[in-house]
C-alpha cells in the first residue's frame, strides 16, 4: 500500500487549516487504498533543535505583525539575491540546527507522496529527493493568491487557489517551467454544515439579532484589535462584538476587562474551535488579512474591513479580496472604522454590494479537487 504524508507546521494557522481540510477529505475518500500519515513535522522529530525552528517561525510571525516593514524587507532581499540563494541561506545557515534532522526525518517517513502547505517542509522534501533519500512525489499548496519566492520551485505539483496567480507565476522566470494547477481555496468541508440563518447562529451564541462584528487578528492576535475595540465601545449604536484573541493570552486578559456600554454585547474568545460559528453569526469581519479567516468570513457573505497587513503575503491576500472578490476595504484608522460601522447599522443597504460580491466565494470543492489530484499523481508514482 502506498503512503501519503501530511506534515503540519505551525506558523499561524493559515498553513494548518488547509492541510487539515485536504487530509480529512483524502482519508475519507482514499483512506482504504492509501496509508495516510499526519505528522507535526518539527515536534515529531523528538529533536529539540528542530522544535526550536518551529518556535522561531511563530516568533517571526509575531515580529512581522509588530514591525510592519520587516516582512516586506525580507521579500525585497529574496528578490535581490535570488530564490535559490535565499532559500539555501534560510534553511542551511539560519536554521542549520534542524536541517540534517529534517532531511533524515523525510527519509524515515518512507513516503510515496508528501503534501505540503508550508515552505519549510517543501524545501526539506526537495532536498531529500535531490539527495536520493526519498522517492516521494512532492506536492504543495500555497494558501496565498500569489506564489511567492519562499516556495521552492523543485516540486512535482503546486496547487494555487487563484487562477490569476497561476498565470502570474507561469509568466515569471522562477516558476515558468513548473507544474501549477488550480483548486478553489481549501476551506474546511464542515463549513457546508452551516445552513441556518444568521439569526439562529446569533441565538446559539446568546446574542440578540443586532448588527454583529467579528474582530480577529489572526492566531496570535497581533494586530490592532484592542484599539479597534476601544473605539467601537464608544459608539451609541446597538451592536454585538465577537473579539477573538487567538493564542494571545495577554490580549485575551486585557479585552476581558473591557467594560461594554449597555448598547453593546461583547464576547471575548481566546483560541477557539468556534470560528466557523462566529463567522456564520457575524455581519462583518474586521481584522488583519489572514487567508483562512477572510475565506471563512467571505463564505458567510460578510464584508471585510482589513485593518492591517504585516507582510507582502497579507498585502496579496487583501488585494485579492478588494480587487477580485470585491467584498473588502482597507481601513487603518480606528475612528474611520467606527464611522463606517455606524453608517452600516443606520443603512444596511450600504453593505449589499460587498455582500453580493462575497457570494462568489461559496465554492467549497478545493479539498476534494486537491485530494483527487494528489491521488491520481500518487497512482502514477
Amino acid at each position: 500500500m502506498k503512503k501519503i504524508v501530511f506534515p503540519y507546521v505551525e506558523a499561524g494557522m493559515g498553513h494548518i487549516m488547509p492541510l487539515k481540510a485536504v487530509a480529512e477529505v483524502f482519508k475519507k475518500k482514499y483512506g482504504d487504498k492509501v496509508e495516510v500519515v499526519e505528522t507535526y513535522f518539527f515536534r515529531d522529530q523528538n529533536n529539540e533543535e528542530a522544535i526550536k525552528i518551529e518556535q522561531d517561525f511563530i516568533k517571526q510571525v509575531k515580529l512581522h505583525n509588530r514591525f510592519r516593514g520587516l516582512g516586506r524587507f525580507q521579500f525585497f532581499l529574496m528578490r535581490l539575491v535570488g530564490q535559490k540563494t535565499a532559500l539555501k541561506f534560510l534553511h542551511k545557515q539560519r536554521y542549520k540546527i534542524g536541517y540534517k534532522s529534517s532531511i533524515e526525518y523525510i527519509e524515515s517517513l518512507n513516503a510515496d507522496l508528501i503534501f505540503n502547505t508550508h515552505f519549510s517542509t517543501l524545501y526539506y522534501c526537495n532536498e531529500a529527493k535531490e539527495k536520493g533519500l526519498t522517492k516521494a512525489k512532492v506536492v504543495a499548496y500555497c494558501p496565498d493568491p500569489v506564489l511567492g519566492l519562499q516556495w521552492d520551485k523543485r516540486y512535482d505539483l503546486m496547487v494555487l487557489s487563484s487562477e490569476k496567480g497561476i498565470l502570474k507565476a507561469l509568466r515569471s522566470k522562477t516558476f515558468k517551467d513548473t507544474m501549477i494547477r488550480y483548486a478553489p481555496f481549501m476551506i474546511r468541508p464542515e463549513i457546508k454544515e452551516y445552513i441556518k440563518d444568521k439569526i439562529e447562529y446569533k441565538k446559539e451564541l446568546g446574542l440578540e439579532d443586532e448588527f454583529t462584528i467579528l474582530l480577529c487578528d489572526g492566531a496570535y492576535g497581533a494586530g490592532k484589535m484592542d484599539k479597534v475595540l476601544k473605539e467601537l465601545l464608544k459608539s451609541k449604536h446597538k451592536m454585538n462584538i465577537l473579539a477573538v484573541c487567538g493564542k494571545n493570552e495577554k490580549l485575551y486578559e486585557k479585552l476581558q476587562k473591557s467594560v461594554a456600554p449597555q448598547n453593546t454585547n461583547l464576547k471575548v474568545f481566546g483560541f477557539t474551535d468556534k470560528m466557523l460559528l462566529l463567522a456564520a453569526a457575524s455581519d462583518i469581519f474586521i481584522g488583519k488579512s489572514g487567508a483562512s479567516n477572510l475565506a471563512e468570513a467571505s463564505y458567510f457573505e460578510n464584508p471585510l474591513l482589513i485593518t492591517s497587513m504585516a507582510t507582502n503575503i497579507e498585502v496579496w491576500i487583501a488585494d485579492y479580496y478588494i480587487n477580485e472578490i470585491k467584498n473588502a476595504k482597507k481601513v487603518f484608522n480606528v475612528k474611520e472604522i467606527r464611522g463606517l460601522i455606524e453608517s452600516y447599522i443606520d443603512n444596511p443597504n450600504l453593505l449589499k454590494i460587498m455582500q453580493n460580491s462575497a457570494k462568489k466565494t461559496k465554492e467549497t470543492s478545493g479539498p476534494e479537487k486537491t485530494a483527487y489530484m494528489i491521488y491520481e499523481l500518487l497512482k502514477k508514482n
